[in-house]
């Protein structure tokens, strides 16, 4: 069987292409192609005019050897002249692949963990700033007017120590404050008479007197 005599710009394409490989310098076919960024399969191809390699490709081979950029313009010119003889089809270009699912999903899941972390710190922050108000602010209909139906009735420290002061019965006191630092279930007290001091508050020991004062 007659041998198909090559065209003449394929022939030459895969002469500079030769020559190219031999410029990188190194020995092996497979390290040559390894140079110019491309399979040795196709290196193969390329050299013995088999295949025509993409634009893309012959860019990146062109850039892995160091061509300067007005020398690329004669190989690219070349290769679409090759192309076009018909003696060698363009090798596909390859397709992109897409992105597993089962690569995606980790960074979703990490955006929702991301978003599920942020609410849960926004509502505890809510959720501390209103229990402080609600702490803090004292109710409308809250009486701060008392008087004092025990027989005694002990005037503490902030932390519920007695300090030996005590107010009798039918005496008169304002509340200033409910709860200390180190306590919330004392009051803070003003008498009428200007002692001060907290108090531990309980139906049994004294009454408000707001509207009937």
């Amino acid at each position: 069987m007659a041998q198909v005599e090559q065209h003449p710009d394929v022939a030459e394409l895969a002469r500079l292409i030769q020559a190219l490989a031999e410029a990188t310098g190194r020995p092996t076919q497979e390290r040559q192609a390894a140079a110019l960024g491309v399979p040795d399969a196709s290196l193969s191809y390329y050299r013995r005019g088999k295949r025509v390699p993409t634009h893309s490709t012959l860019v990146k081979m062109l850039q892995q050897a160091q061509v300067p950029p007005g020398e690329q313009l004669r190989y690219l010119q070349l290769r679409e002249r090759a192309a076009s003889a018909g003696t060698a089809p363009d090798e596909p270009e390859p397709q992109p692949t897409m992105e597993p699912a089962t690569e995606r999903a980790p960074r979703s899941w990490r955006a929702l963990v991301v978003a599920l972390l942020c609410c849960l710190v926004l509502g505890v922050g809510i959720g501390v700033v209103l229990l402080f108000m609600r702490d803090r602010a004292p109710a409308a209909t809250a009486c701060d007017r008392y008087e004092v139906t025990a027989e005694t009735l002990a005037l503490r420290t902030p932390s519920g120590a007695v300090t030996g002061s005590y107010l009798n019965r039918g005496q008169r006191v304002t509340v200033q404050r409910r709860g200390s630092d180190s306590s919330r279930k004392y009051w803070y007290v003003v008498a009428d008479d200007k002692r001060e001091g907290w108090v531990l508050p309980a139906p049994e020991w004294w009454h408000p007197i707001c509207q009937s004062a």
